[in-house]
């Protein structure tokens, strides 16, 4: 049985809130210039939770204003603005973001971290995604590119020290796995993390050449191997020579439902975000895992059309790790009767417009 995308989407005019009404005029309406668009833009504008949410983009002091699980962290205040609708070019977006631009520039400018410590990654990702072009995104980002291009094209995952190579490091490095140099956050092959996928995204959604296409793809089949997906989600630990000391890796891209469907919390939470993400690039569209994951989602369509996911699908917490599923939520009041079926339905629809193209 077929979607019928249009008529949903006309529900989710009538039945959703402000974020939901203006997410779908703005993303799966084909021709929404019968629609109040200016008007819908006001009353999202409007809405308690935006405001709560552009209000905790705090200036950058240090990096625990860029990553942490607290909402005041710029990668989960921007993270849960994104899920609300609000894009570069929004007066309202572009003041808050302002600073953290700037920071971004100052970095690279200061070559703090290169182009390519996680920090800058983190923001340079989240920005693009965002739909940012200033040079700064986007110089970062073409570096990560290119040294993740050649990640994917070296095709390794044998990404640790053999217990001979760790001969010499303190006691307390070996009992863990520790990360070959060249996969590090700066090496000339890193791992890839969930935030640079963010960011490519960002480049496709606004169209980019076929050269950056191509190298795009090759990254995303890199991440899809299997050998690629037994890795653990936090890659393992950096050791840095100079001060002697472990640094955990973390931030993998790590696909729930690449295993089967016996999802744990955590896995579940991260479903339908990391879908909605990876439903950006052609070549996770066509993989098995993906179409996998769109019949499972099958199995909470409603007889009227509409879907409804398990709660453990769309979690909103106090804190946590937007990347990590967090906040997921888009109504205002998500004890209404309907505000499940109608987030849902938008979620689902939202995943199959983007996986045709």
């Amino acid at each position: 049985m077929g979607v019928d995308t249009d008529g949903l989407a006309d529900w989710l005019v009538r039945a959703g809130g402000p974020v939901v009404r203006y997410r779908t005029a703005a993303e799966l309406l084909e021709s929404p210039a019968d629609l109040d668009m200016a008007g819908l833009r006001a009353d999202l504008l409007r809405s308690p939770q935006v405001a709560r949410w552009l209000a905790r983009l705090e200036r950058p002091v240090g990096v625990g204003d860029l990553h942490s699980s607290r909402p005041t962290a710029f990668e989960n205040a921007m993270g849960k603005l994104y899920e609300l609708g609000l894009r570069a070019g929004l007066p309202e977006l572009d003041e808050r973001t302002e600073p953290f631009r700037a920071w971004l520039g100052r970095r690279l400018d200061e070559r703090a971290e290169g182009l390519s410590g996680f920090y800058v990654r983190l923001v340079a990702g989240v920005l693009a995604r965002a739909g940012y072009t200033d040079a700064p995104v986007q110089q970062s980002l073409d570096d990560t590119l290119t040294r993740l291009h050649r990640t994917a094209r070296k095709g390794s995952c044998d990404i640790w020290l053999s217990p001979q190579e760790c001969a010499g490091l303190p006691k307390s490095c070996l009992d863990k796995p520790i990360i070959r140099p060249e996969f590090a956050f700066d090496g000339r092959t890193p791992l890839p993390l969930i935030h640079d996928l963010h960011g490519l995204s960002g480049l496709l959604a606004r169209g980019t050449d076929t050269p950056t296409k191509r190298k795009i793809s090759a990254v995303i089949g890199y991440v899809l191997r299997p050998d690629y997906q037994r890795l653990p989600d936090g890659y393992g630990y950096l050791f840095d020579p100079s001060q002697r000391q472990l640094w955990a890796h973390g931030w993998g891209v790590s696909l729930p439902g690449h295993q089967g469907f016996a999802l744990s919390r955590q896995e579940a939470a991260r479903f339908a975000q990391c879908l909605e993400l990876m439903a950006h690039f052609p070549r996770a569209v066509r993989s098995a895992w993906f179409r996998g994951c769109l019949r499972h989602l099958e199995q909470f369509r409603l007889e009227d059309g509409s879907y409804r996911l398990p709660r453990g699908y769309l979690e909103e917490r106090g804190s946590g790790y937007y990347v990590q599923g967090a906040h997921m939520g888009l109504e205002e009041n998500r004890r209404a009767g309907q505000a499940l079926a109608v987030e849902s339905t938008f979620r689902v629809l939202r995943i199959r417009r983007l996986a045709r193209g």
